[in-house]
């Protein structure tokens, strides 16, 4: 799913992909090519409803991590932690490993099996 599509659609579709990440039924990740930065009022609608104490690891689910761009990867950082009541820092060394470690497209992609795989077997247990 193409976030720079969605930004051309408008609050609506951003608000409806937001419902359904909140709910973790997006079915594809968001493929964030050419998307540079998000304003305050797009990154509220698409992200708004995550439940409250979502760290960055768990919005990383949803995102094809290999597309974003290092400004918007630390938008999206950033976003959370104001989220989480948070004081942004300047980058620490824990905080430069955090951001080497979300690059880790295997790893992301082994989860997001995982987590397929979860879900599936919950329907065929019903």
């Amino acid at each position: 799913m193409l976030l720079k599509k969605l930004l051309a659609k408008g609050e609506t579709a951003l608000t409806a992909t937001n419902t359904l990440i909140s709910l973790g039924i997006l079915p594809s990740l968001l493929d964030c090519t050419d998307v540079e930065t998000l304003t305050e009022t797009e990154l509220n609608a698409l992200f708004g409803s995550i439940p409250p104490l979502w760290e960055w690891e768990n919005l990383a689910k949803f995102i094809e991590v290999s597309t974003l761009n290092p400004a918007l990867m630390q938008q999206l950082q950033a976003w959370i932690d104001r989220r989480l009541g948070r004081d942004i820092e300047v980058e620490s060394q824990e905080t430069a490993e955090l951001t080497s470690k979300s690059f880790d497209i295997f790893s992301f992609r082994d989860e997001i099996i995982e987590d397929y795989r979860n879900y599936i077997a919950s329907f065929l247990k019903i």
